[in-house]
């Protein structure tokens, strides 16, 4: 607990103030990486609510696929189109949405994420069902 206090949360906060490398500051990154997120939906996978950060991105969605693969494909194409080099970390953070008021914050929290950060430095998508949430 005093190690996650002290320095996993920080760099948390650094990551949502738009420390560090920011590949995605730059709109046409931001604009490759929808593209391929949206590519599946409604097949190999159902989008509720996205933000892409300057330097990183949460997503809540439901796969129609084994998760890894998923991911790997979304990664993949997009660092082969952004045409940078490696740009993602090896692994990925991922929780189960338990119920309905779960999945209300997780919305609420994808929506505040890019709170401090200026227009055109973050891009928020949300499905009807996310809509709903206030």
């Amino acid at each position: 607990m005093e190690y996650h206090r002290r320095f996993t949360a920080r760099l948390e906060e650094w990551l949502d103030e738009g420390m560090g490398c920011c590949l995605f500051d730059e709109e046409a990154n931001r604009e490759i990486l929808e593209e391929v997120m949206m590519r599946f939906q409604g097949t190999r996978v159902e989008h509720q609510a996205w933000v892409i950060m300057p330097n990183h991105v949460h997503a809540l969605f439901v796969p129609r696929e084994p998760l890894p693969g998923l991911i790997k494909v979304w990664k993949g194409v997009s660092a082969r189109s952004i045409r940078r080099g490696s740009i993602w970390q090896e692994n990925y953070r991922d929780t189960m949405i338990r119920d309905e008021g779960h999945f209300a914050r997780v919305v609420s929290y994808i929506r505040r994420n890019p709170r401090g950060l200026g227009v055109g430095r973050f891009t928020l998508w949300e499905a009807e069902r996310a809509k709903t949430v206030v």
